[in-house]
Parts: structure tokens; C-alpha cells; sequence
């Protein structure tokens, strides 16, 4: 009975670790999301009120758009980049949603503002009216920049993903190498599911379905220990726009494969077993390797420094280039910007202080 309790409870703190886990990295999202937004409409608010001038005066201030869209088609999708990747696992940080929820700042913005200056509620209907063209127009625009923001931060972040997003199986085939591969690598094999081959390492060959299916397969064939036996490392799953999850339809079709196999080689010299060879770890490499952000750029800058130190750093580096550009441009006066300054020096010390005393600390035990 007690142990009964004891695994009940055991379970129970598990369950609750994985749902504030979960609950702290949806809050940084929006935290992050936020601050974003923040940045971005303060921006915005310059090249938002000449737009309010070019519709209702025909003159345009065409520095402050200038400004207004050099900075944002630079620092939003850098800024959206380094925050995706300072979660683990990471979570994208999408700037469509920054630019449209912006565009809705700024307006309330503009509005409550200006809203004193109107004598007549005629006189507001009318600038109201302008608001509401300048709305529409910037919605647009800036909906089709988060768009293709949101194209180049997908690509920089690659897939959303782990490892318990896969289904994985690995056999034991009680058969020689040459005789699985002379099936795995025959014309009827390969274009029943419309599968590639290609090889990994000296002697491992890999059976995949293409990149830019949403179905994924993997199959892994390579030598066992044993003599005239055979291990076939699988993983199946399917992708999204966003993410990699596991899907019963791609289980099935992989399922199939492996069945057309035994049908050919004989079912009863099929034995899953663990996944701790190397072919199991080629097949899960593989299939991870959709997720794997292209942060080559940063590795080259930062040198060896952990990924974590990194993405922090770069996305303060980041936050500090867009208050710099705005008391550059005139945006923030020198007091805003110091003090901005100094509560990005805080946050870094609150973020990065206690992980760097544990570096310090565990070498000192060594």
C-alpha cells in the first residue's frame, strides 16, 4: 500500500513539474511577445502619424518611413530568431503577430492622443475616418512583412520538436546485411512509397521519404554485432508548419513497410529491441535534423560559448541595437535611453548571475 502512495505521489510531482514547466515557457512567450510588440510600436508611432499626414494632407514624411521600415525588416525577424531560441525546448516567437498586434498599439495610440485637439465632433469624424484608412493601409503592408518575417524566422528556427515527438521502432533482423539492403534498395520497394536512399557512415544506408513531405519516414539498415544478422532502425512522424509530432497515419504507413519486409524476409526473424546502437541513434540524428536551427552564423561569432549564453546575449545585443537606433534617430531622449540601458544590464545579471555562479562554483569542486 505504501509503495502503492509512494509511486502515486512520485507520478503526481511529475506531472505537476511538466505542467509548470510547460505553463513558465508559454508565459516567456508571451513575455517576449510582448516586449516585441512594445519595441516595435514605439517604432511605429513616428511613420504611423506621417501616414495619418500623407491621407489627410497629401505631404509625406518620408524619413521617419524610412526609418520605420530599415529598422523593422532588420531587427524584428533578428529579435523573433534569438528569443525562439532561448527556450529549450525552443518555441518560435512569430512576428506576424507582433507586426498586426503593433499596428493595433499604435492606432489606440495615435487616437487618444490627439482626441483632445477636436472642438467639434465633426472635426473627429473626419481625422477619425483617417485613422481608420491609416489602420486599414498599415494592417496590410506590415501584415505582409510579418509574413515574410515569419517565412525567415521558420527557416533560421527550423521545426519545433523533441525526441518524444517520434515513433521510433528498431529490429533485429535475422538475416545478413547484403539481403535486407538488395530488398530496402529494389525498384518495387522504393517506388511503392516513393522513397530515396542514400548513404550514412561506411555501412548504413538510409531509407527516407522526401523533406518536403509532410509524412516522415526513416529507415536505417545496418550490420549487427552478430554474424548474418541485420538491425533496421525506423522512426516515423509527421510535420508541420510550426512543429514534428507523432501521427498514427504515418505509424501505419511505416508499419506497412516493415510488413512488406517480413512477408519477403519471413516474420519470425523480426525482434525489436532497444534503441542503444548506432544504427538507432543514425535513424533518430535523421529525423532530428529537420528541427536543428541554422545558427551557424552565431556559432562562428560566439565561438564555443553554451547555446543558451548565447541566444540570451544575442537577443539583449538585439533589444539594445533598437533603443540605440531610437535615441540615434532622435525617438528617445538621453534619460529613456540610459535608463533603458540599465534595466537591460539588470535582466542580463537576473538571467544570466545564477548560471554562471553554478559554472564557477562546479569548477571550483573539480
Amino acid at each position: 500500500m505504501e509503495i502503492k502512495l509512494i509511486r502515486a505521489m512520485a507520478t503526481l510531482t511529475k506531472e505537476v513539474e511538466e505542467r509548470l514547466t510547460k505553463d513558465d515557457a508559454q508565459i516567456r512567450v508571451i513575455a517576449l511577445t510582448i516586449v516585441a510588440i512594445a519595441l516595435n510600436s514605439l517604432l511605429a508611432i513616428p511613420a504611423y502619424q506621417a501616414v495619418v499626414n500623407l491621407l489627410g494632407t497629401g505631404t509625406l514624411n518620408s524619413a521617419m518611413l524610412t526609418v520605420f521600415l530599415s529598422l523593422n525588416i532588420i531587427i524584428t525577424p533578428i529579435y523573433c530568431w534569438a528569443a525562439s531560441l532561448v527556450f529549450h525546448p525552443k518555441r518560435i516567437i512569430n512576428p506576424l503577430y507582433i507586426q498586426l498586434a503593433s499596428v493595433g498599439v499604435v492606432t489606440i495610440f495615435v487616437l487618444l492622443v490627439n482626441a483632445h485637439q477636436f472642438l467639434s465632433l465633426q472635426a473627429f469624424l473626419t481625422f477619425l475616418g483617417g485613422i481608420v484608412g491609416t489602420f486599414l493601409f498599415t494592417l496590410f503592408f506590415l501584415g505582409i512583412f510579418g509574413l515574410f518575417q515569419l517565412l525567415i524566422v521558420r527557416w533560421l528556427v527550423e521545426l519545433v520538436g523533441t525526441i518524444d515527438d517520434l515513433d521510433r521502432k528498431t529490429f533485429l533482423v535475422n538475416a545478413d546485411f547484403q539481403t535486407v539492403l538488395g530488398i530496402l534498395l529494389s525498384e518495387s520497394f522504393l517506388s511503392a512509397w516513393n522513397l530515396e536512399h542514400r548513404k550514412r557512415g561506411k555501412d548504413l544506408i538510409e531509407i527516407y521519404t522526401s523533406y518536403s513531405a509532410p509524412w516522415q519516414i526513416r529507415l536505417v539498415l545496418g550490420p549487427a554485432q552478430e554474424s548474418n544478422k541485420s538491425i533496421l532502425a525506423t522512426v516515423a512522424f509527421e510535420k508541420k508548419f510550426y512543429t514534428i509530432f507523432k501521427s498514427d497515419k504515418v505509424s501505419d504507413c511505416r508499419d506497412d513497410m516493415v510488413r512488406r519486409l517480413k512477408s519477403i524476409i519471413g516474420v519470425k526473424k523480426f525482434r525489436l529491441i532497444g534503441f542503444n546502437d548506432n544504427v538507432s541513434h543514425t535513424a533518430l540524428r535523421s529525423a532530428l535534423s529537420v528541427t536543428e536551427p541554422k545558427t551557424i552564423i552565431g556559432r562562428e561569432a560566439l565561438g564555443e560559448v553554451p547555446s543558451f549564453y548565447r541566444n540570451i546575449l544575442i537577443l539583449m545585443g538585439t533589444i539594445v541595437a533598437i533603443v540605440t537606433g531610437l535615441y540615434i534617430f532622435g525617438f528617445v531622449p538621453l534619460d529613456l535611453f540610459a535608463t533603458s540601458l540599465i534595466m537591460i544590464a539588470i535582466a542580463l545579471a537576473i538571467e544570466l548571475g545564477p548560471r554562471l555562479k553554478e559554472i564557477m562554483d562546479s569548477k571550483k569542486s573539480v
